[in-house]
């Protein structure tokens, strides 16, 4: 595994740690499969749509960690719409402090 693979992995079991007690349980074990498996682009595009569709909330670190997952991906990645359109979901998730 290359080592910015392994940094995003490490990365988004811990923000998969942080947001886990919001996350629908199913939902998470999803997430968490797609991480161990390596397919980071069905994690993140599957997490951000969950966070926006159900309007969940996130601290403002929890967004910078997003937008670092979200920017790992090189542009554009077809058929995944959340990591597309990166800069519109970020702006659209329900950040609170």
């Amino acid at each position: 595994m290359k080592k910015d693979h392994v940094r995003l992995k490490n990365d988004a079991d811990e923000l998969l740690d942080r947001l886990a007690d919001r996350l629908p349980h199913d939902n998470l074990k999803d997430l968490r499969t797609f991480n161990f498996v390596g397919e980071w682009n069905e994690l993140a595009n599957n997490l951000l749509a969950i966070l926006v569709r159900n309007e969940i909330p996130v601290s403002p670190d929890e967004k910078e960690e997003l937008r670092n997952l979200l920017y790992f991906f090189d542009l554009p990645v077809p058929y995944y719409d959340f990591i597309n359109d990166r800069d519109a979901i970020l702006a659209s998730l329900n950040v609170s402090s």
